[in-house]
């Protein structure tokens, strides 16, 4: 690794706009590339956007999402999304999926409430835990894609078997 961490984050950083601004068009022109629209009821954010990008393949998730909140009643709520709904919608989501409750996820102990793998998220969401676990994976990416920071703090345990590193005993919960 010759070149510096720094550096090669910025050039990572600087290959991605350039990519999202050709698929996206830039956001101050007029000029913007067709969106995917996501329709999302407020009370059920998870499950909707499961299903709203369930099958969509890896050149759309690099397309603008155009997120529509619909109330309790169906109804849709005013507002154009010029990137603040997505981004309320990316967030919230993400709180709710990586939260231990949910059972993908445990948390570490000592006060630091970093995220590994449930062992047991089978028990909890059956054979399905396979199917949502891969879509937080690509909500992971369209975060990384799009350059917002969302709610997961993952263990360094984690991160270590991710990026392929040795893990000791002293670093398992």
């Amino acid at each position: 690794y010759a070149v510096p961490f720094k550096r090669r984050l910025k050039i990572f950083e600087g290959i991605i706009t350039t990519d999202r601004i050709a698929r996206q068009g830039s956001p101050n022109s007029m000029a913007q590339q067709p969106s995917v629209r996501l329709n999302v009821t407020r009370g059920r954010i998870l499950e909707d956007g499961l299903l709203a990008v369930h099958g969509m393949h890896g050149t759309s998730w690099r397309r603008r999402f155009n997120v529509i909140f619909t109330n309790e009643f169906g109804l849709a709520e005013a507002g154009i999304d010029a990137g603040g709904l997505f981004k309320e919608f990316w967030c919230d989501l993400s709180r709710l999926a990586f939260h231990p409750n949910y059972a993908l996820f445990c948390a570490t102990e000592g006060g630091d409430d970093c995220l590994y793998p449930n062992p047991s998220s089978r028990a909890a969401h059956g054979s399905d835990h396979t199917v949502l676990f891969e879509f937080l994976g690509k909500v992971l990416g369209k975060a990384l894609y799009e350059g917002l920071v969302i709610q997961p703090k993952f263990a360094h345990f984690f991160v270590s078997f991710l990026r392929g590193d040795y893990n000791y005993l002293h670093m398992l919960p």
